[in-house]
């Protein structure tokens, strides 16, 4: 693989789960960033599990592609964001972070604090972007799919 690839230098603090957040983060791993992926120790991501789910329809399967799929290319650390030597942990990586990578519900987010009013003041280099607004509009996952390839356009 190139030594020159267009995000080298780029740190990102994925603290998504279960494909849309962590596969965006894949992507951008791909193209050289370093990607630090959060889970909960113990149990880890759910998506590391969800071959055990998914038996009935895939019995033969012995590895989580899914998994793999959307997790190549990343460190892993193993970090209980409800523990304040979790948060402490946590702050300390978006001081250094350039991306920082959540889908977690809005109440969980609260909990943890990790809403943008909390670690924008860790790093003030940072700036929000606005998607989950416009995710408010869209009805059905291919929905979204369909206008972030239109460039955030409605799609109706």
């Amino acid at each position: 693989m190139s030594e020159n690839l267009l995000l080298k230098g780029i740190k990102v603090i994925d603290a998504a789960s279960f494909i849309a957040g962590p596969a965006s983060t894949t992507i951008l791993s791909d193209f050289g960033a370093e990607v630090i992926k959060i889970e909960p120790p113990k149990v880890g991501d759910s998506l590391r599990h969800l071959i055990l789910r998914t038996r009935r329809v895939n019995p033969q399967g012995d590895k989580d592609y899914c998994w793999h799929l959307t997790s190549r290319n990343k460190k892993s650390l193993a970090l209980d964001l409800n523990t304040s030597k979790g948060q402490e942990i946590l702050k300390e990586l978006i001081k250094e972070a350039d991306v920082f990578v959540t889908n977690m519900p809005k109440k969980t987010r609260e909990k943890l604090k990790i809403r943008a009013e909390d670690l924008l003041p860790i790093n003030e280099d940072w700036f929000m972007d606005h998607l989950l607004v416009m995710v408010k509009a869209v009805k059905t996952p291919i929905e979204l799919l369909l206008m972030f390839w239109l460039g955030g356009q409605e799609v109706v």
